[in-house]
């Protein structure tokens, strides 16, 4: 019998997006001394990010693929906190966020192909041409 963690998988989610939420909105924060608007927008996501955490089960519940969004979201401000930090000059930092991005990128494309499985629309073969002209000469000769 195999065993399934689906109840600890959305809490973990749900961490992570909280986790990375605070990470983006501590370098929101970071930026709203020299980069106002680029720090208004990280913090803005970070809220989005936390809120959507919160309510992960319900909205999962009604949208399935917003994991895979929000995973690729999360993945594209880490490389953009990436970028900025290369422009900077800094010299280590910008690597563990280029990690983080591809770490995001994996995530969302394993449940991408994981949901779409799981809602795949299946057709029935089709009936062979012999088959569906026995069926109109017994359907006939009723």
């Amino acid at each position: 019998m195999k065993r399934t963690n689906s109840g600890h998988k959305g809490k973990i989610d749900s961490l992570l997006h909280i986790v990375m939420g605070f990470v983006i909105l501590m370098h929101g924060i970071e930026r709203l001394d020299n980069h106002f608007y680029s720090g208004v927008v990280f913090i803005l996501a970070s809220i989005i990010f936390v809120s959507c955490a919160l309510f992960h089960k319900k909205l999962t519940g009604r949208f399935p693929f917003l994991d895979c969004i929000f995973h690729l979201l999360e993945g594209f401000l880490a490389l953009v906190i990436a970028l900025e930090y290369f422009q900077e000059g800094k010299k280590y930092i910008q690597y563990f966020y280029i990690l983080a991005t591809l770490l995001y990128s994996f995530a969302a494309l394993k449940n991408y192909q994981r949901l779409k499985n799981k809602f795949a629309i299946t057709i029935p073969d089709l009936p062979k041409e012999e088959e569906v002209k026995a069926d109109n000469e017994n359907s006939v000769n009723l």
